[in-house]
């Protein structure tokens, strides 16, 4: 996608006409992202041609536009999705700057102001594809919030269920932060249960005495599940698929300044016929500890 940006504001204004005879086709509102979608019908782009009878021959295209970090948007409910000449502009809102995206300057039916806006043209196709994508999305939360209930739902007088993000998952190779809420249920103080797109796992945080308690517990169990961190770099592996419990003491003592460690025991190979009982075994054998 492309950002709408100072230097090239009046540029983009000017090919695509201020929008003149387009139709918003689409309005989506992320609440929980401050996020706007625009879906729009642009009737004029380009230097339209003209044709022998002496009309023009317009180039119309669609646009998918992102507006982020919204501050501000209104609507009224019996707006016009037609423009006629949009207000598209920055304006600074308590020392700050901001760019708008309004349908008309005096009287919009539709505006939002935000931090960044991105537009990309598409085809149906590009928009059939990502619908599709969307509803697989769609249809892998729902999978994992039911799951989420059913297993809370088995041990709800033992835990409270919630939703949380920013945490980090690998994919590939890359360690990213998810800036959307997964379920999470959290055993009162014992450790919790994360469910995400690609595992379900068990998170606790010990001392490196109780680490060291544990890890015989650990190996014996779950030496090819579990996953040992420092919990101010999660992204660092004290323990690699292998190796003894002298390898994770010996990389304990090179972190010697981290008193608590994290672990995370990999779930997915818990059949479901056994994942409550391995986690209350978890549990009961952590706790107080």
């Amino acid at each position: 996608m492309k950002q709408i940006r100072k230097d090239n504001l009046e540029e983009f204004l000017d090919y695509y006409h201020g929008f003149h005879d387009s139709y918003i086709k689409d309005v989506k509102y992320e609440f929980l992202k401050d996020k706007v979608e625009f879906f729009i019908d642009v009737f004029w782009s380009g230097n339209p041609t003209i044709k022998d009878d002496g009309t023009y021959e317009t180039n119309r295209k669609k646009m998918h536009m992102v507006c982020s970090n919204v501050v501000q948007y209104n609507y009224k409910e019996n707006y016009s999705d037609s423009i006629d000449d949009v207000y598209l502009n920055y304006l600074r809102i308590k020392n700050k700057e901001y760019i708008c995206f309004a349908t008309d300057k005096e009287k919009p039916l539709i505006s939002v102001v935000c931090e960044n806006i991105w537009y990309e043209e598409f085809s149906d196709e590009k928009k059939c594809q990502r619908e599709d994508e969307i509803r697989h999305i769609h249809e892998e939360i729902t999978k994992i919030y039911d799951y989420a209930t059913d297993i809370y739902e088995r041990l709800k007088d033992k835990c409270e269920l919630g939703y949380f993000n920013r945490h980090i998952i690998k994919i590939h190779e890359d360690f990213v932060e998810q800036s959307y809420y997964m379920p999470v249920i959290s055993m009162q103080d014992k450790g919790d249960i994360c469910f995400n797109f690609d595992d379900v796992s068990y998170e606790y945080y010990l001392t490196r005495a109780q680490l060291q308690k544990n890890l015989k517990f650990l190996f014996e169990n779950y030496q090819d599940k579990i996953s040992i961190y420092p919990s101010s770099a999660c992204t660092i592996d004290l323990y690699n698929k292998g190796e003894d419990i002298n390898a994770v003491n010996a990389r304990l003592d090179e972190y010697n300044e981290t008193e608590i460690i994290g672990i995370t025991i990999d779930a997915n190979s818990f059949s479901d016929k056994n994942k409550i009982d391995n986690f209350l075994k978890i549990i009961e054998k952590f706790d107080g500890e």
